[in-house]
C-alpha cells in the first residue's frame, strides 16, 4: 500500500513540475514578446488586445519595439483607404514597413476592424519571428476561387448619398428647430474626381418674452455645386467648380460662381495619408443678387476674384502637424480681401506627456454683401444677420500626462469605460 501511495505522489509531483515548467516557459515567452504601441483613433484598441495576444501592448510609444501608426483617407466609392505604418524602434530600429487596405461604404464597423486586425497581424510577423514567441505562431492560407475574377461595376464608380434630418428642443417659453437635407453624387477614379451636391438648411427659434411679446427668428440657406478635377500626374491636378447658393444670414438671394483651378502637391498624391503640401490657385467670377441693398448701394453685381491656398499636413509617430493658409481678393478692388490661417499640432513631449493645440484666425475686408440698413438689436442677439467685423478667431488647447505601468494588455469592460 505504501508503494502505491509513493507512486501516486511521484506521478503528481512529476505532473506538477511539468505544468510549472510549461507555465514558466509561457511566462518567459510573454515577457519576451514584442512590445507594440498602436497609434490609432479609427478603431477601439481594446479590440486588438482581445484578438491578438502574441504581443505586449504598451501605453507609451517610446517603450515600444514597434510604433504602429494608422492613417486614412476617403475613397471615391464612399469607403476608406487605410495605411498602416510600422516603425521599428530600439533593437528593431530601421525595420520599417507600410501596408494598405481598402473598405467600401457598405462595410460595417466590425468588418473594417476585422480587416485592420488581419493586416496588423501580417505586418507584425517580420518582427515577431525575432522573438521566442515565434515558436507558437502558425500561418494559414484560405484560397478564394473568385480572387482572379474581373470586377464589373454596373454603377461605373458613381456613389450616391442622401441625408435628411432635424433637431428640435424646447421649453415653456423657448423653442428651437433645425431641418436639413443633402444629396451627393460622386465619381472618383485615379484619373477623375467629380462631385455633385445639393443641400438645404432651415433654422427657426421661437421666444415668449411676456404675455404680449412673441419673437420668431429664422434663417435659411441652400446650395448646389459641381467640382470636376483631372489628375495630370503624381503632383499636378486641374479642374474647376460651379456653385449656386443662397443665404438669408449673408444677405444673398442667389449667387452663381464659376472658378477654374489648378493644384500642385510637393509630395506625391499617393503619400497623402502621411504628408502633403498642396498649392491651390483659382480664378473666377460670381453673379450675385442681394436680398437687401448693400452698404455699397448694390442690389446685384458681377464680381471677379482670385484665390490662393496652401495646405500642409504631416503625420509621424511623434504626433501630427497641420497648417493651412488661404487668401482671396476681388479684382475690381484689391483692398477687398480676406485671409484665413488655421492649424493644429499634437506632440508627444516626453514619456507619458502630450500636448495638443488647434486654432484659426480670419482677417476680413471683403464683406461687400452687408445690408445697408445694418442690423437691429434683435438681429444681433438672435444672430439672424451677419455683422460687420475685421476679424474672427477660435482656438483650443489640451495637455495630457499619464504615468504608471507601461503595459496595457488587459481589457475589462465592466461598468462601462473608464
Amino acid at each position: 500500500m505504501k508503494i502505491i501511495f509513493l507512486l501516486v505522489f511521484l506521478c503528481e509531483f512529476s505532473f506538477s513540475s511539468i505544468s510549472q515548467e510549461k507555465r514558466d516557459s509561457t511566462k518567459s515567452y510573454r515577457n519576451d514578446a514584442l512590445k507594440i504601441f498602436i497609434d490609432c483613433n479609427m478603431f477601439d484598441v481594446n479590440y486588438f488586445r482581445e484578438n491578438m495576444k502574441f504581443v505586449n501592448y504598451v501605453r507609451d510609444g517610446k517603450e515600444a519595439d514597434v510604433h504602429v501608426l494608422f492613417t486614412t483617407q476617403n475613397t471615391g466609392s464612399g469607403g476608406q483607404e487605410f495605411t498602416i505604418t510600422f516603425m521599428g524602434q530600439l533593437k528593431y530600429k530601421n525595420m520599417n514597413d507600410t501596408l494598405h487596405f481598402d473598405t467600401d461604404a457598405n462595410n460595417t464597423d466590425d468588418e473594417k476592424r476585422l480587416q485592420a486586425l488581419n493586416m496588423l497581424k501580417l505586418g507584425l510577423i517580420r518582427y515577431v519571428v525575432k522573438t521566442p514567441l515565434c515558436k507558437q505562431i502558425g500561418i494559414n492560407y484560405q484560397s478564394d476561387e473568385s480572387e482572379n475574377e474581373v470586377v464589373k461595376d454596373k454603377w461605373d464608380n458613381w456613389v450616391f448619398n442622401t441625408n435628411v434630418g432635424g433637431w428640435f428642443q424646447g421649453e415653456a417659453s423657448v423653442a428651437y428647430s433645425s431641418i436639413w437635407s443633402s444629396f451627393t453624387a460622386k465619381r472618383i477614379t485615379p484619373g477623375w474626381k467629380i462631385i455633385n451636391a445639393v443641400s438645404n438648411n432651415y433654422n427657426e427659434n421661437f421666444y415668449i418674452i411676456d404675455d404680449t411679446t412673441h419673437v420668431t427668428s429664422t434663417n435659411n440657406s441652400w446650395g448646389a455645386r459641381n467640382l470636376t478635377v483631372k489628375s495630370l500626374n503624381d503632383h499636378w491636378s486641374a479642374g474647376g467648380g460651379i456653385n449656386f447658393s443662397s443665404s438669408t444670414y449673408n444677405n444673398i438671394k442667389i449667387k452663381a460662381t464659376f472658378s477654374p483651378s489648378v493644384e500642385y502637391n510637393l509630395f506625391k498624391y499617393s503619400e497623402s495619408t502621411r504628408k502633403q503640401l498642396r498649392f491651390l490657385y483659382a480664378i473666377g467670377a460670381s453673379s450675385v443678387k442681394y436680398i437687401d441693398t448693400t452698404i455699397f448701394d448694390k442690389v446685384k453685381e458681377i464680381l471677379y476674384y482670385h484665390s490662393l491656398g496652401v495646405a500642409f499636413q504631416y503625420i509621424e509617430k511623434w504626433g501630427s502637424l497641420s497648417v493651412s493658409v488661404s487668401g482671396s481678393q476681388y479684382l475690381h478692388d484689391l483692398t477687398k480681401n480676406s485671409v484665413d490661417v488655421s492649424g493644429s499640432v499634437s506632440v508627444r513631449i516626453f514619456k507619458g506627456m502630450s500636448i495638443g493645440m488647434s486654432g484659426g484666425f480670419t482677417f476680413l475686408h471683403d464683406q461687400i454683401a452687408l445690408p445697408k440698413e445694418g442690423a437691429s438689436t434683435q438681429d444681433i442677439l438672435l444672430r439672424i444677420k451677419q455683422l460687420q467685423t475685421t476679424f474672427s478667431y477660435w482656438n483650443n488647447i489640451n495637455i495630457n500626462y499619464t504615468f504608471g505601468s507601461i503595459y496595457n494588455n488587459v481589457v475589462n469592460p465592466r461598468f462601462g469605460e473608464e
